[in-house]
């Protein structure tokens, strides 16, 4: 997805590109799960700064798109990652407008995130654009299915064999759709985890940065 913005938008020569992917420095693995919250509903989650790039005004549209055509289901919306404090007013509004603070958390920054991201049932990326990131990585190797827009984020390009789906640029009600699929049908979830778990692995500091520094070697050697 960088390349081609770099290609066709800036018109960087194509010999001069090479794409190395991002890596996860978090530790999935040896996390501490103690602390773990006590998990009592399908969660659906997100991450990142609030923000318009990030959607997290799409978030709450998706929770409230679900919670209307499925008003008996048991499903919960989390979302962690730091709110500014007008962002803050504005999401604490739109929830209590909505009806929807009850089961839809805001948590801001939390010290250690996969706490958090070990009780996603599903993850959801909302975001408008987002080159690869790194929390899709961090969901992935947890073996959490991950549902994104079309032509928004670089993890697509994992994603696109199976690990979780890829719906129209801000199509709600397709994402919708898609989260009370795996709602309904825990193997399904469990299957497209297990992909992610197999898929994100390669995306290690031990198995990145000696492609990456070949790469600085190259070019330095030009």
């Amino acid at each position: 997805l960088v390349k081609d913005s770099l290609l066709n938008n800036w018109n960087i020569k194509k010999e001069l590109v090479t794409v190395v992917y991002e890596c996860a420095l978090v530790d999935t693995v040896h996390s501490d799960v103690s602390e773990q919250r006590q998990q009592k509903h399908f969660i659906v989650g997100a991450s990142g700064l609030v923000h318009w790039r990030k959607g997290a005004d799409v978030f709450v549209q998706l929770a409230r798109t679900i919670l209307h055509k499925y008003p008996d289901i048991n499903i919960e919306f989390v979302w962690v990652g730091r709110i500014p404090d007008k962002e803050k007013i504005i999401i604490n509004e739109d929830l209590r407008k909505l009806g929807l603070s009850d089961c839809v958390s805001f948590l801001g920054e939390v010290e250690d995130t996969v706490k958090y991201y070990r009780d996603f049932d599903v993850f959801v990326m909302t975001s408008r654009e987002d080159p690869f990131p790194l929390v899709c990585i961090e969901v992935g190797l947890l073996g959490k299915p991950i549902i994104s827009f079309d032509k928004a984020v670089g993890t697509n390009e994992i994603l696109k064999d199976a690990g979780g789906f890829i719906v129209p640029y801000l199509d709600v009600i397709a994402m919708a759709e898609k989260i009370v699929m795996y709602y309904k049908d825990p193997e399904l979830t469990a299957t497209h985890g297990k992909h992610n778990k197999k898929a994100f692995s390669q995306f290690t500091p031990e198995k990145i940065y000696p492609v990456l520094y070949g790469q600085i070697q190259t070019t330095l050697a030009k």
